[in-house]
């Protein structure tokens, strides 16, 4: 695409957000026009006669240009005039959406982690300036149809550590422990040791903490020994149940002279 006498631009890549172009002369330089803000300008060419149109047009169109107005502008010009003879028909088709599911997302530092993501969370299909470049290019464009999961435990201690600047971005949907065994039919789930570990929360839990944010999950009430061969829910109760719960004792979530003896007396029935 020539863009005067001696200068000229060549696409070099297609992303699915854009077009990667260079310059001969500066090859390893590489810069990004978005299909967002082409579609944008495409839909009011009625009102562009020349390059500098786009500039003056920028902040009207919601653009995000930074200053590339011409070679905008001449990419579309050039897009324009090749398909001016076809009648081929143009495919809308439905974005598909996808699904990132980050485990245990409070287990590191998010807010250093995350970077400016957490900025194209708010501003999607928008161009973000990253400070790491991939393929020649610092632009971080978050599209509509990425919907991002993050999981934590509220038992541990981190929840807290998360800012205010990621919650804001986030819904938060509690999912408490169920009964899979009345709710689901779940028959390897140990329903009766379930609810004496409830019961100890119930009874026993400081009144610093809410019980609903420290009961243990219902998959440790899950037998899984006839899946995986692996050992039953009283050896599950043993090593990794109690430990738990007196690891609460230390850390002064579950309070009581009798704790410590309600937990030893805790019985798998499966």
């Amino acid at each position: 695409f020539p863009f005067g006498e001696k200068i000229t631009a060549q696409i070099v890549a297609i992303k699915e957000d854009g077009f990667i172009y260079n310059f001969p002369d500066r090859e390893e330089i590489k810069y990004k026009i978005l299909f967002s803000d082409m579609e944008k300008i495409y839909n009011n060419w009625n009102e562009i006669s020349k390059p500098i149109d786009l500039r003056d047009q920028e902040i009207k169109m919601g653009l995000t240009m930074k200053g590339k107005y011409p070679y905008y502008y001449r990419i579309l010009q050039q897009l324009i005039a090749t398909n001016a003879n076809k009648n081929n028909p143009v495919i809308k088709e439905d974005l598909k959406n996808y699904v990132l599911v980050i485990d245990e997302i409070n287990r590191a530092n998010v807010s250093s982690v995350l970077g400016e993501l957490i900025y194209a969370l708010e501003y999607r299909n928008e161009a973000v300036e990253s400070m790491y470049e991939v393929e020649g290019c610092k632009e971080l464009v978050l599209p509509p149809n990425l919907y991002i999961i993050g999981t934590m435990n509220t038992a541990d201690r981190s929840v807290g550590h998360i800012d205010y600047a990621v919650r804001r971005r986030f819904a938060f949907i509690t999912l408490p422990p169920r009964n899979l065994k009345t709710e689901d039919g779940m028959q390897n789930f140990d329903e009766s040791l379930y609810h004496q570990v409830n019961k100890l929360f119930d009874e026993n839990c400081s009144p610093e903490f809410e019980k609903e944010h420290i009961r243990l999950g219902h998959s440790y009430f899950i037998d899984q020994s006839a899946e995986n061969n692996t050992a039953g829910m009283a050896i599950r109760l043993e090593y990794e149940i109690k430990p738990i719960l007196n690891e609460y004792i230390k850390d002064g979530m579950l309070i009581g002279e009798d704790v410590k003896e309600k937990i030893t007396n805790l019985q798998a029935s499966l």
